[in-house]
């Protein structure tokens, strides 16, 4: 499986409850995933994230097989791979 090269999320077009974040993958095969992280909105750590103002703390990091937040929030490629599917 592919692993993750590079996440980006954008959530400076959300709404008052952190709907509307997006998050940008970049895989190391090309492939480029942009996903609506609006399915995870219900869990505190991910609207933590998806409310936060400041760009630079709720931008992700990858150790190429997770996408991890400073708060803890995190979600495995497997889940990305799952949520698209569904």
């Amino acid at each position: 499986m592919a692993k993750i090269h590079d996440t980006w999320m954008d959530n400076v077009n959300c709404d008052d409850n952190g709907k509307g974040a997006i998050l940008y993958i970049e895989l190391d095969n090309c492939t480029s995933i942009s996903m609506s992280l609006d399915p995870l909105a219900e869990d505190p750590l991910f609207s933590e994230v998806m409310l936060s103002r400041q760009r630079h703390s709720a931008q992700p990091q990858t150790d190429g097989d997770r996408i991890h937040w400073s708060n803890g929030a995190s979600i495995t490629i497997n889940d990305i791979v799952t949520m698209i599917q569904a």
